[in-house]
């Protein structure tokens, strides 16, 4: 009974997770559209400017991190890290690679989590059980 109980808060839990995720692509989507100028270069450097070289390389890691968790592609913020981080472009590319194993780990534990794996098994048992043979 209580193991019952536990799986449906656990289901509940998942899809809160999942729906979050989705609602913040949603918002972050509708902010580029309806206000694109918060992503131009101008403002980005205004709202830099007041801090220190250490907090920003903090704050483009955090960046980093959660641009994997919406599948967002890393180039773009790699360049735009050597950009802003000129003359310190060792720490660019390890922060960027770390923060790359951080999501890529992240993302494979949240679709774990979600039961992903599941779904996709019960959707799609043949194709499943081809990419498992291949690999």
């Amino acid at each position: 009974m209580q193991s019952q109980t536990l799986h449906t808060y656990y289901l509940i839990l998942q899809k809160l997770v999942f729906y979050g995720w989705l609602l913040s692509c949603v918002i972050l989507l509708t902010l580029i559209f309806l206000q694109p100028s918060f992503f131009s270069k101008e403002f980005i450097v205004t709202l830099l400017e007041p801090f220190e070289m250490k907090i920003l390389l903090i704050v483009y890691f955090l960046i980093c991190i959660i641009r994997g968790l919406f599948l967002l592609p890393s180039t773009p913020f790699i360049l735009a890290g050597v950009v802003i981080f000129s003359g310190q472009e060792g720490a660019v590319f390890v922060l960027s690679l770390t923060s790359i194993l951080i999501s890529a780990s992240l993302i494979y534990r949240f679709s774990e989590y979600l039961g992903l794996e599941a779904y996709f098994a019960h959707k799609y048992p043949k194709r499943i059980t081809q990419i498992e043979s291949k690999i």
